[in-house]
């Protein structure tokens, strides 16, 4: 039997609150809850056209297919999901640690990782990575490093159609700063050096580092 709209379903009517006029709204059946219940999904815009135009992308989405699963799951669920699920085999433990301490810090109940994931869009991701950077002091590299892991994790959602193209392509990252160039002694320097250490507590640990390059944090 084909399918009967409810009365006023799909026509587009002006939407008020408070007596007031805020633009127009229209009403479309996509399914029955687990209980028989009609589920209902609304579309609001500016002006008519407009609601019509949120109603006839979303009906065009459903008939091929790209619409997520669940529309209500957040930038923060997401991100959550893929790591422990997709990530958590293929990563060293001290890997997933520092990920999911970036998860943490930067996306676990910010402006992004509150957002649905299906409306996250690359002005909210520029936006807030300008607040990070001229408000909250960070280094453009921790917003590049952040950039990288968001854009991972959103290849993945991209994957699963819960959406349809990933933000993080179109943003602006801050440039990086110039790498300082890095002075190296001459063999002469380094004579002269090593000469000096004679009497010195550390001359092994000088020598050493001297040999080998090792640089403070690698241990």
């Amino acid at each position: 039997m084909p399918y009967k709209k409810a009365n006023g379903e799909g026509s587009v009517q002006k939407y008020y609150k408070n007596g007031v006029l805020k633009g127009w709204r229209t009403t479309i059946t996509i399914g029955r809850d687990d209980k028989g219940k009609l589920i209902r999904k609304q579309f609001y815009g500016k002006t008519k056209l407009e609601t019509i135009k949120k109603k006839d992308d979303y009906l065009n989405k459903s008939a091929a297919g790209m619409l997520p699963a669940d529309e209500k799951i957040t930038v923060q669920e997401w991100f959550k999901i893929w790591l422990y699920e997709y990530r958590i085999n293929d990563l060293r433990p001290s890997t997933l640690e520092r990920y999911c301490g970036i998860y943490k810090i930067y996306i676990l109940n910010s402006s992004i990782g509150l957002k649905k994931l299906k409306d996250l869009k690359t002005s909210n991701i520029q936006s807030y990575y300008n607040i990070l950077i001229n408000e909250k002091n960070k280094t453009p590299n921790i917003v590049k490093t952040l950039n990288k892991l968001l854009k991972s994790g959103l290849n993945q959602a991209l994957k699963e159609q819960y959406i349809i193209i990933n933000p993080c392509n179109s943003v602006t990252l801050p440039k990086l700063p110039p790498k300082k160039e890095i002075k190296i002694f001459t063999v002469e320097e380094e004579k002269k050096f090593i000469k000096s250490l004679i009497n010195h507590r550390n001359r092994a640990l000088f020598i050493l580092t001297l040999g080998t390059g090792l640089r403070q944090g690698w241990c």
